[in-house]
């Protein structure tokens, strides 16, 4: 007889049951990340970060330079881009400084910046997310007891 470390039975019962564990993990992770969405502000740049002190915006440049460095400072390169999402900006001398996604420093020229746009949770979408991975979930752990007997 074959020992397991789990008591489900046999070795593919125990693997099939881990899989579907994998799944629930999945979808619960997708559940907590939520849903956003960018919202556009008509005031200034420089009223929007100072104000509402977002985490993250997306800036579309007008003259579209944007100036990079990496963390510490020992490389700079000027890049052309017309949008740039930026975490954790700020403004400092008449600049938009943050940082991008793949991790160096960003610098936009305030007077460069057409758009700003702020990222927010989206209540409504999270909600359905929600309600959808808790109705998947009733299903899979509803067939899981129909097709275990239970």
């Amino acid at each position: 007889m074959m020992r397991t470390f789990c008591n489900y039975g046999s070795p593919m019962e125990t693997i099939a049951r881990l899989r579907s564990h994998r799944l629930l993990l999945f979808l619960l992770t997708l559940q907590l990340s939520g849903c956003s969405t960018w919202q556009p502000r008509t005031v200034s740049p420089q009223e929007v970060i100072e104000m509402e002190r977002p985490t993250r915006v997306r800036v579309t440049v007008q003259a579209g330079v944007v100036e990079e460095a990496s963390p510490n400072l020992d490389r700079v390169a000027i890049r052309d881009e017309s949008e740039l999402v930026l975490s954790d900006p700020i403004v400092s001398n008449g600049m938009i400084v943050g940082t991008t996604d793949a991790g160096p420093v960003a610098r936009v020229v305030l007077g460069d910046v057409r758009t700003i746009e702020v990222q927010e949770r989206d209540g409504v979408r999270t909600g359905m997310l929600a309600g959808g991975v808790a109705l998947i979930s009733a299903g899979f752990v509803a067939l899981l007891m129909t097709l275990s007997g239970g």
